[in-house]
């Protein structure tokens, strides 16, 4: 996964392509007047704000139509916290995918988990671990709230194959089409809804804190002509989404560099009708610990005001296809000493912010040898301001596009 992700940074210093028919926000007008710094409001004015940002036109940014934002019912910082104890759920765990029989005169490995960076431990964590070759069998808990299982098809190999088409469901993509899993005819639709029931019926247990929500189907397909649905589902506190991200943190002991990717995408494959082979959950699981309201954020309208500004320069206007409102995640931990970011209790620090997805054109997204995907569940550029403080980041190289 490490490789992936590492390959994704560079993938996502591509150019931008031409504005493609049906994204070109003709029913938008052009607004005097738009603000360029930004403002902050009550969250009680936050919705007509956002009806009034939307109404605008943007010189460097092309707001798909139908595009709307759907805002919380609270604005909070949330604290969190990596999970402890899991691995005495392993029992439930495994309960939700094999069946008594198929567990029967199984051996369970109780040994630690151990990350170590290739000179020290990075941490150490409590883990339960079934892996049962003649059966095909690979379950795994931890402490901290990780959790993985493979059987089947994924227990002999996990790859699925290179990508071959994505599907967005909260951007209205149609889910009718079907491809062929094990020798019958499945529409993204149908696994969309198996793999919602079953996360609601079974996964739902290990964090009823979250909501979970789809955010991309990757159709896959391997060297064998063999079809696989990749499934992802973002989690969401309260309504707002947690922020995926690649953290690059700079270790200075023996001038390494060590990449932290803040994952918390469950990912799933089905390759064949009513059926999950695989399933892992990033980075475990984070539990609320406490929230703090929030009275006043920065204006959506500053805020693509300020992006307005701050792009100026682009060759060609972006499509914006998304923009939500999330929790950025920043964990507390002494990278120095390789510490790691993800040992069961680790705190961490989360910030609401605004996110402006922009999609990259297709050409970009589908790569010969691997199914790649991005952490924000698609290869995509996107820029974050933080409602709090105006602090931005964003996700593609601004050399490039000029």
């Amino acid at each position: 996964m490490k490789k992936a992700i590492l390959i994704l940074a560079a993938a996502l210093l591509a150019g931008c392509a031409d504005v493609p028919e049906g994204l070109k926000g003709s029913s938008r007008t052009e607004t005097d007047g738009k603000p360029t710094e930004i403002e902050y409001i009550p969250v009680g004015e936050v919705q007509d704000d956002v009806n009034e940002a939307l109404s605008r036109s943007y010189a460097q940014f092309i707001l798909s139509d139908g595009l709307q934002v759907q805002l919380p019912e609270e604005y909070n910082e949330v604290d969190l916290v990596q999970a402890e104890g899991y691995e005495s759920r392993f029992d439930e765990a495994a309960a939700m995918v094999f069946d008594e029989d198929d567990l029967s005169g199984t051996e369970t490995d109780s040994t630690d988990y151990i990350e170590n960076s290739g000179h020290e431990p990075l941490y150490t964590s409590p883990s339960r671990l079934i892996r049962d070759e003649a059966r095909q069998i690979h379950i795994n808990l931890h402490g901290s709230g990780f959790f993985c299982f493979m059987r089947s098809e994924a227990f002999l190999d996990p790859d699925p194959g290179r990508t071959v088409e994505l599907f967005f469901p909260q951007q209205g993509d149609d889910l009718s089409k079907a491809y062929e899993l094990d020798g019958e005819s499945v529409t993204v639709a149908e696994a969309v809804r198996y793999a919602e029931q079953w996360i609601s019926d079974s996964y739902a247990l290990l964090e009823p804190d979250y909501q979970h929500r789809v955010s991309c189907v990757i159709v896959c397909q391997n060297e064998k002509g063999e079809y696989c649905y990749r499934i992802l589902f973002e989690k969401l506190y309260k309504g707002v989404e947690l922020n995926n991200s690649v953290n690059p943190d700079y270790v200075k002991t023996a001038g390494e560099e060590h990449i932290v990717n803040i994952s918390q995408t469950i990912d799933l494959q089905m390759r064949r009708r009513g059926e999950i082979c695989f399933l892992t959950n990033g980075n475990g699981i984070l539990l609320p610990n406490g929230e703090h309201r929030l009275e006043k954020i920065a204006s959506l309208s500053s805020v693509l005001g300020r992006c307005e500004k701050q792009f100026a320069d682009l060759n060609s206007p972006l499509t914006v296809t998304e923009i939500s409102l999330a929790y950025s995640l920043t964990p507390r931990y002494d990278h120095e000493n390789y510490q790691s970011p993800f040992h069961p209790g680790i705190g961490f620090d989360s910030r609401l912010v605004w996110q402006i997805v922009m999609d990259v054109p297709d050409e970009e997204r589908f790569f010969a040898e691997s199914s790649i995907y991005d952490t924000a569940g698609r290869l995509a550029r996107y820029i974050q301001i933080d409602a709090e403080t105006g602090d931005m980041e964003f996700e593609f190289d601004i050399n490039e596009l000029m």
